[in-house]
């Protein structure tokens, strides 16, 4: 991990799954709504702790990095219940 490579290895495992969330949100898209409540909300979560790492960088020290309630909150109130 003190690697100073390691953000290479990093940005391109980011690029991949930038990929995936793209593929994710298309495939998505194309259901019913009802159908993909929970992958929805899973996609959000990831998709804010994967911004706040990008955002983040990969150089030591790193902090933790975590989704804020109010967003979960708004989410599930969004995909699950509304």
């Amino acid at each position: 991990m003190a690697d100073p490579r390691i953000g290479v290895a990093c940005e391109q495992v980011a690029a991949r799954a930038r990929e995936h969330f793209a593929e994710s949100d298309r495939i998505m898209d194309k259901c019913a709504r009802k159908t993909v409540r929970a992958p929805r909300i899973m996609r959000v979560a990831y998709g804010a702790i994967f911004k706040a790492l990008i955002a983040r960088g990969w150089a030591a020290p790193r902090k933790r990095v975590k989704v804020s309630k109010p967003l979960l909150l708004l989410t599930i109130l969004r995909y699950a219940l509304i």
